[in-house]
């Protein structure tokens, strides 16, 4: 934009539309790439549009019934060279197949610029679970008004849309035509620890039944009374939070060996005297200060090992001197020695210092953890030494994709990874973050003569 053309509210008004309209134009393109993307690569098993969930080995689907299946192996390439996270590729490919197959409506006016493209997203995110004829009808309902009003109102058009659909096609005879049973998919609990606040905070977020809701709400109301008790003068929503840290140290795992989890109601155990007191915890720390920290400008912040989150020395005095709380000290690794074994199997030291100087998964702007990582071998095993240069956190499926999807990889003389994609981009991952993908080098013209 040229600033110096900008001299009257009239001209900045015209350039912020002009470029309104660029950004709308340039996300209705990228969706359609990511349908296009799809078509080019269709799972050759014929099987419905799923993918990873939540980076475990189950699936989950990736568009709505009627949607085409997808090659899972292709969606990490296209997500690095826009730049995200494979699991934000995932689900953009996913909205696109959703939009295009099932929502065609509203893909038509995203590929109008009447809607912009994120808004059409949280739709098909809204559908996904549906059937066919309840998404046709969602579709129906909201493509009229989708681009004039909010973000809020829109979900609950959409809601309403839904709740309609169903009580349309209700079957007398008690349940649905398109949904006997109840459903699984939407359940889930996350706790997020890999936060980048220096506050030590973790973040939870999830999707329960009802009644487990309204009893997890009493048993945080009754611990926090039981705090309060005990002479917390805590605010209630933090006394709250604390026995949810409670229940998770106190409740033990359930036997299956008992045919019946809600056992002789006439037997019950007798009160536990101490049951209100608050749980001991167990702390095990990989804490990472640097030598020269307390020259820092702000003081010494070093990171948490198995979260990767900044903290501070407060921060690891306070948790360790809680009542109850047993501290676990692990010894130091040198992480600028290498270290070397004879074997293919990696042993702990190695595993241990692999994992300390790559804290999370070194593909492409991946962030998981790398303690609950694979360590790969980067050039594969020639039956000599395992050297830890040689070594590399990769999640469970970014090492799939290594290891049977065209990927390849180094490390940098410098520390760093240097990625090829399978249509030959190339990326740089290091400790500060990826870099921007680069394009392949241009292939000469065949000569003609």
């Amino acid at each position: 934009m040229n600033r110096g053309a900008m001299s009257t509210a009239g001209a900045l008004l015209g350039a912020v539309a002009d470029l309104r309209h660029d950004q709308l134009r340039a996300e209705a393109d990228i969706l359609d790439a990511a349908a296009e993307w799809a078509v080019l690569h269709p799972d050759l098993d014929d099987q419905p549009a799923t993918l990873w969930s939540r980076g475990e080995d189950t699936l989950i689907p990736l568009a709505g019934a009627g949607a085409p299946g997808v090659d899972p192996a292709c969606v990490a390439e296209f997500a690095a060279v826009l730049g995200v996270t494979t699991e934000s590729g995932q689900r953009l490919i996913g909205d696109a197949l959703e939009l295009r197959h099932r929502l065609p409506l509203l893909w038509a006016d995203v590929q109008a610029l009447r809607v912009p493209a994120w808004r059409a997203r949280t739709v098909a995110e809204a559908t996904r679970a549906l059937p066919p004829a309840a998404t046709a009808y969602v579709d129906r309902q909201v493509t009229a008004v989708a681009g004039r009003i909010g973000h809020a109102q829109l979900a609950r058009l959409v809601a309403a849309a839904t709740a309609q659909f169903v009580a349309a096609t209700e079957d007398p005879a008690g349940g649905h035509p398109d949904n006997a049973g109840g459903r699984d998919d939407d359940l889930f609990v996350e706790v997020e620890c890999d936060v980048t606040g220096v506050d030590g905070r973790a973040y939870l977020s999830g999707t329960l039944e009802l009644p487990d809701g309204l009893d997890l709400a009493a048993a945080l109301s009754a611990g926090a009374e039981a705090q309060r008790a005990w002479g917390s003068d805590a605010p209630l929503h933090a006394r709250r939070t604390r026995a949810l840290g409670d229940l998770a140290r106190r409740q033990p795992l359930l036997d299956p060996s008992h045919s019946d989890p809600a056992g002789d109601p006439d037997q019950a155990r007798p009160a536990d005297p101490d049951g209100a007191r608050p749980a001991g915890r167990t702390i095990v720390l990989y804490a990472h200060l640097s030598a020269d920290g307390a020259r820092a400008p702000f003081g010494p912040v070093g990171r948490l090992g198995n979260t990767d989150s900044p903290i501070t020395p407060d921060q690891v005095r306070g948790w360790c001197a809680a009542p109850g709380t047993t501290v676990v000290v692990k010894p130091v690794i040198d992480l600028n020695r290498p270290r070397t074994s004879p074997r293919y199997a990696i042993p702990d030291p190695i595993r241990e210092q692999v994992i300390l100087r790559d804290p999370t998964c070194v593909f492409p702007w991946c962030a998981k953890n790398s303690l609950r990582a694979d360590i790969d071998h980067i050039t594969p095993w020639p039956h000599g030494p395992t050297h830890t240069d040689n070594l590399a956190p990769l999640c469970r499926r970014h090492h799939r994709l290594k290891t049977l999807a065209g990927w390849r990889y180094r490390r940098l003389p410098r520390g760093g990874y240097l990625w090829t994609s399978p249509n030959g981009w190339t990326i740089v991952r290091d400790r500060t973050g990826t870099r921007p993908a680069r394009r392949p080098p241009e292939r000469p013209p065949p000569d003609s003569g």
